[in-house]
């Protein structure tokens, strides 16, 4: 016997507001097992009837399939002054977090939804967002590819949240840790993981095998990421924790000069006009890793020395 109107009507419903990305109409068909035209004849029912001034029924076509999805009233989105800032925003996100699966599929859906609630879209995107990726660019720092490590990015997401431990192959080693923080840095992924009372980090793409054990933890209250990067060019820090002194020389070059001071290459950096027009450049760093390609890349341009304290 088939189920009553209202009985499939409060399924629907339900569903809508359980998932906030909504029901795949395909689907709503299926499961409930009624016709195209019954389908159309019960979204106009809740159109009529359940629909506010907050809420609203909407379709909205993703990839090959269209969502049944409940959404908040917007007035005109692109009339809001902050639109543009947010078109950039997720246009820069998406460029920057395209790890796909579970990091790159929510900021694709929540794309879609900004895209979808333009009113004007005749011009937006026949104007806008024809020209967007020209009238925005991203020059990536040699981006890993994460494109099938999908399921691993999202164990390690549940881990992390859940406060759950974390088991792996890294090199020829097994490994077990608590995960801390999700790393972005140079658009690569680490995860910082507390190892037998040590805090290390340990880059994604070199972990394999990953499980998620019963064990639990409680968040650490006095853990700070930042305080453990403290004294890096980057993320790397030294075995021994020793300080180096570093002090750099530059070229009497006005432009070059402006690149330095315009940048925060790191906390302890302090600069000095020299009496010859060059450019005295001074700091402190945890480890020289990162530090020595940065120099390299400058040529002849630059003078070096560095000093162990």
């Amino acid at each position: 016997m088939p189920a009553p109107i209202a009985l499939n009507l409060a399924r629907i419903v339900h569903r809508l507001l359980e998932d906030p990305r909504g029901w795949r109409v395909d689907r709503v068909r299926e499961e409930l097992e009624i016709a195209p035209r019954t389908y159309r004849k019960y979204r106009e029912l809740l159109r009529d009837h359940f629909e506010s001034e907050r809420l609203e029924l909407v379709e909205v076509e993703q990839g090959e399939h269209r969502w049944l999805r409940l959404a908040a009233r917007r007035e005109n989105t692109e009339a809001r002054p902050e639109f543009l800032g947010e078109v950039a925003s997720w246009w820069f996100a998406r460029r920057l977090m395209g790890f796909g699966g579970a990091l790159g599929s929510p900021l694709e859906d929540a794309w879609a939804l900004l895209i979808e609630s333009i009113e004007d879209r005749p011009f937006y995107l026949g104007h806008l967002f024809r020209n967007l990726d020209r009238m925005l660019h991203h020059v990536p720092d040699a981006p890993k590819d994460y494109s099938d490590r999908g399921e691993d990015l999202a164990l390690i997401l549940r881990a992390l949240f859940h406060c759950r431990a974390l088991r792996f192959e890294h090199g020829e080693r097994s490994r077990e840790i608590l995960p801390l923080t999700l790393v972005l840095w140079k658009s690569g992924l680490y995860v910082v993981g507390d190892e037998e009372d040590r805090r290390l980090l340990f880059a994604v793409d070199r972990m394999s095998g990953l499980t998620l054990t019963r064990r639990r933890f409680r968040y650490p209250a006095d853990y700070d990421p930042s305080r453990l990067f403290e004294g890096s060019f980057g993320i790397w820090q030294s075995e021994g924790g020793e300080d180096i002194e570093v002090d750099l020389v530059f070229a009497a070059k006005p432009w070059l000069h402006r690149y330095l001071r315009e940048r925060r290459w790191h906390p302890t950096q302090i600069f000095e006009d020299l009496d010859d027009g060059r450019l005295r450049m001074q700091f402190r760093v945890a480890s020289m890793v990162e530090v020595e390609p940065w120099i390299r890349s400058f040529g002849g341009d630059v003078e070096s020395r560095d000093t162990r304290r």
